[in-house]
């Protein structure tokens, strides 16, 4: 269960920074277009801003969209581990009963020789 979760918390620090690069990457490109252009009149400034305020909840977004594809890999893992905790448990109980049957099987010879 450790190890699972610090592969899980290791997947989520790489998928956080590779976000993390992917969106400076794009900021950069977005500030230099910024500085190339002459932002003189309010009107560019407003819609500079606008077009950030975009870009950051598109960041955001797509960092949620991220998160929940773990979180929904994480489930199906433990889903799948339960399932196959259930399939042992119920192998190992079929395990015990035919020893059990054996067992019964094994005393009643015993008697049966006994007798004779």
């Amino acid at each position: 269960a450790e190890a699972f979760q610090e592969e899980l918390e290791g997947l989520m620090r790489e998928v956080r920074s590779e976000a993390q690069e992917h969106v400076l990457r794009l900021v950069e490109n977005d500030m230099h277009s910024l500085h190339t252009t002459s932002l003189k009149s309010r009107d560019l400034e407003r819609e500079a801003k606008e077009a950030e305020q975009l870009y950051m909840k598109g960041v955001e977004e797509y960092q949620e969209y991220e998160q929940e594809e773990i979180e929904e890999r994480q489930l199906a893992m433990l889903l799948k581990r339960q399932e196959e905790e259930e399939k042992l448990a119920a192998e190992m109980t079929e395990a015990v009963r035919a020893e059990q049957l054996n067992l019964r099987r094994r005393e009643k010879r015993l008697m049966l020789q006994e007798e004779a």
